[in-house]
C-alpha cells in the first residue's frame, strides 16, 4: 500500500458519507465565503485516525479523529474561541485551532493549519493539516472537510497519523 492509501480511502468514504448526509458537497472558493455577510457557526466531525510511520498508512483505523472548528462570517475567522481537535489513545495528542483571517485569501476555500502556531499543542506538530470549506445543498461553506496529518512530538520516534473528515455547518 502506498503512501497514505488507508487515508485516501477513508476519504473517499467520508466523501461518500458527506454525499449522502450533505446533498453531494462540492468546493467552493474563499471569494464566495468572503461574500457571505454575517452569522456564526461550528463544523465538527469524528472519524477514524490510521498510523502512517515510514510513509505507509496502516489500514486498520488506530483510534477515533474528533475535532470542531469555529467560523466567524462577519469577522472572516476560523478557529479560536472553542475550537479544537483530537486524537484519542493511542496517540493522545490534541490541540486548540488558533484564530485564522480568510479575508484576503484566494482560490478553493482550503486553509492550511499547518503552519507555524496554527494548531496550538504541546505533543503534536501538524504540518499538513487542512481544512476544506464545501458548498452543500445550495449553501455555501454549508460544511467542511479536515484532512489532518500530526508527528506525535511526545514518543520518541515521533509516529505520524492521519485522518479525514467532514461535518456540517452548525
Amino acid at each position: 500500500m502506498d503512501a497514505f492509501a488507508a487515508i485516501d480511502a477513508s476519504q473517499a468514504e467520508t466523501s461518500q458519507f458527506a454525499a449522502q448526509q450533505f446533498a453531494a458537497p462540492k468546493a467552493t472558493t474563499w471569494a464566495d465565503v468572503i461574500g457571505i455577510q454575517g452569522g456564526t457557526g461550528k463544523y465538527s466531525g469524528s472519524g477514524s485516525y490510521y498510523n502512517c510511520t515510514g510513509g505507509t498508512c496502516q489500514s486498520t483505523p488506530l483510534g477515533t479523529l474528533t475535532w470542531a472548528i469555529d467560523i466567524n462570517f462577519a469577522a472572516k475567522t476560523l478557529g479560536g474561541g472553542s475550537s479544537s481537535i483530537s486524537l484519542t489513545s493511542p496517540a493522545s495528542v490534541s490541540g486548540s485551532f488558533t484564530t485564522q483571517s480568510y479575508a484576503s485569501l484566494t482560490g478553493d476555500a482550503v486553509l492550511d493549519y499547518g503552519g507555524a502556531g496554527a494548531i496550538s499543542s504541546a505533543n503534536g506538530n501538524w504540518t499538513g493539516t487542512t481544512i476544506k470549506l464545501l458548498t452543500s445543498g445550495g449553501q455555501t461553506a454549508g460544511a467542511a472537510s479536515l484532512d489532518v496529518r500530526v508527528f506525535n512530538t511526545s514518543v520518541g520516534s515521533n509516529p505520524t497519523y492521519g485522518g479525514v473528515t467532514a461535518g456540517p455547518l452548525q
